[in-house]
C-alpha cells in the first residue's frame, strides 16, 4: 500500500514540474516600458522618421500612431509597427499606443515641431572635429 502511495506522489509531482515548465515556456510575454522620444524638428515639407522602443519581442503587439492634429497616421502588428516615416504639416503631438491582448495597453508621445523658414539646432548636423563637438544650424528652405 505504501508502495502504491509513494508510486501515486512521484507520478504527482513529475506532473507538476512538466506543466511548470510548460506553462513558462509559453507564458506570454508583456512589454512594460514604451518609448517614442521627446521631440522631433522638421522644416515644413520634410519628413521625420518616428520610432517605439519596447522591452520585449514585439511579436502579437499593435502599435497605433496617432496625431493630435492629423488623426490616425499608422497602425500595424508586430516589427512593423515600431517605425514611423510621415511628412507632417503642423506641429502636433504623436502618440503611439501598444496593446496586446491579456496586457497591460502602454502609451508614449513624441513632439513634432515644424518649422517655417526658421534655422533651428539639429542633432543630425553634428560635426566632430578634433574630439570637439561643433554643432551646425539647419536652414529650412
Amino acid at each position: 500500500m505504501n508502495y502504491l502511495k509513494l508510486l501515486f506522489y512521484s507520478f504527482s509531482l513529475v506532473f507538476l514540474i512538466l506543466l511548470s515548465s510548460f506553462q513558462r515556456l509559453h507564458a506570454q510575454t508583456c512589454p512594460t516600458i514604451l518609448t517614442a522620444g521627446g521631440m522631433v524638428e522638421v522644416c515644413k515639407g520634410g519628413s521625420v522618421d518616428l520610432a517605439a522602443e519596447i522591452n520585449t519581442n514585439p511579436a502579437g503587439i499593435k502599435f497605433v500612431w496617432t496625431g493630435s492634429v492629423s488623426g490616425l497616421l499608422f497602425m500595424a502588428t508586430g516589427g512593423a509597427g515600431l517605425f514611423l516615416t510621415y511628412t507632417p504639416t503642423i506641429t502636433e503631438v504623436v502618440t503611439v499606443t501598444a496593446s496586446k491582448a491579456g496586457c497591460t495597453t502602454l502609451v508614449d508621445k513624441v513632439k513634432v515641431i515644424v518649422h517655417d523658414g526658421a534655422t533651428f539646432p539639429s542633432v543630425e548636423c553634428l560635426t566632430i572635429l578634433m574630439n570637439q563637438m561643433v554643432l551646425h544650424n539647419k536652414q529650412c528652405r
